[in-house]
């Protein structure tokens, strides 16, 4: 099971970034971790869990001092069987 973004751009509402995700695996499955949203220096997380084969939009806190950011690396940490994590990571632009 792992979390990815599905495109390189996330809405800005509020102070909150709306991130898409799918959540790649079984379908009996389930994704949860914790996904970390870096913004100028400033790293923002939010837990997730998303049912397996489906898509959902994250809530994430980005409001910072300082004005409008442009962009921030994302990083999704899901849960394995096992214990692990599994990691992934992407840019995404805001709009």
């Amino acid at each position: 099971m792992s979390l990815v973004f599905t495109r390189g751009t996330a809405h800005l509402v509020g102070g909150n970034a709306l991130v898409g995700v799918k959540c790649v695996g079984s379908r009996n499955g389930t994704c949860s971790g914790t996904v970390t949203l870096t913004v100028r220096g400033h790293k923002r997380k939010a837990p997730f869990s998303v049912v397996g084969g489906s898509t959902q939009s994250l809530v994430i806190p980005v409001a910072s001092p300082g004005g409008a950011a442009v962009r921030g690396v994302a990083v999704a940490r899901t849960v394995q069987a096992a214990g692990e994590y599994a990691r992934s990571s992407g840019v995404l632009h805001f709009r």
